[in-house]
């Protein structure tokens, strides 16, 4: 038997599909979602690909909006609803509940970037829960990335009480994901993002993430968002390690992708 989300349940009784599928630029048929390749979507059906790719349009809308600074939370929010009513009618339950899984988690970052990081935390969790659940119905690296983001995402709005609990579950988590696809530009992001963040005082953990999204750079397939992330992350780690001159290259170079986007005041 299929199992259903709780928090979509609702949703299917109130909305008609229809809705969700008027409205969206042609342009944007060609949008990739801001991660490597999902697992979870290589097997759905004809419909579910429909509803999956539906959602994923809005999603990418979504991500870019937030990244650029362009619009509202609210607006963001808005479309992030939209995408979340879409994935409601995927029957496939590992694609479902992994596709919800990361609408919560970038609602978790959305608040946290606009709102006290209380008020984040449920959303991380749920990000959690629901990555979990996909991972029960097919093991994937994507599932298990979405999971550890999320909980890196829990661990920064409880600060050094979330690092001592949930510290030793997200590099558990990260590493399954890594070891699954070796090869995920998200996955090696995130370890990125984390190590940034957990290294304290430590020089050689902070070289070492360097080369990694030094190595990044050349990656053709680098989604806008993510090649964003990697180079305002380069610049505050050469900003750590008193290399002032490479961290404002990084930031500047960061700056040509989203020009305005808020997350430039981390390394200006």
């Amino acid at each position: 038997m299929k199992k259903e989300i709780p928090v979509l349940r609702t949703v299917l009784s109130t909305v008609s599909l229809p809705f969700f599928l008027i409205n969206i630029p042609a342009a944007a048929a060609s949008a990739q979602e801001t991660s490597t390749a999902s697992p979870p979507l290589s097997v759905l059906d004809a419909s579910d690909t429909v509803l999956a790719e539906t959602g994923l349009i809005l999603f990418d809308q979504a991500m870019q909006r937030y990244w650029a600074s362009n619009g509202s939370p609210q607006g963001t929010m808005g479309l992030l609803s939209r995408a979340s009513r879409v994935y409601a009618y995927i029957s496939d339950p590992a694609a479902r509940y992994y596709l919800t899984a990361r609408l919560e988690l970038y609602r978790g970052w959305i608040t946290l970037e606009f709102s006290r990081r209380s008020r984040a935390r449920p959303y991380f969790a749920r990000a959690m829960e629901f990555a979990a659940e996909s991972a029960n119905f097919s093991e994937t690296a994507e599932a298990y990335r979405v999971r550890a983001e999320a909980g890196y995402g829990w661990i920064l709005t409880r600060r050094f009480r979330g690092k001592a609990k949930m510290g030793r579950d997200t590099r558990e988590w990260l590493a399954r994901s890594l070891e699954l696809d070796p090869g995920s530009i998200s996955a090696a992001l995130l370890k990125a993002r984390f190590t940034h963040r957990t290294s304290d005082d430590d020089e050689e953990p902070r070289l070492e993430t360097l080369r990694l999204l030094e190595s990044l750079e050349s990656r053709e397939e680098l989604h806008s968002v993510l090649r964003f992330r990697s180079r305002v992350l380069l610049s505050l780690i050469n900003a750590d390690l008193n290399r002032s001159t490479a961290a404002e290259v990084w930031c500047e170079k960061a700056a040509e992708i989203f020009r305005h986007s808020t997350a430039l005041k981390h390394c200006r």
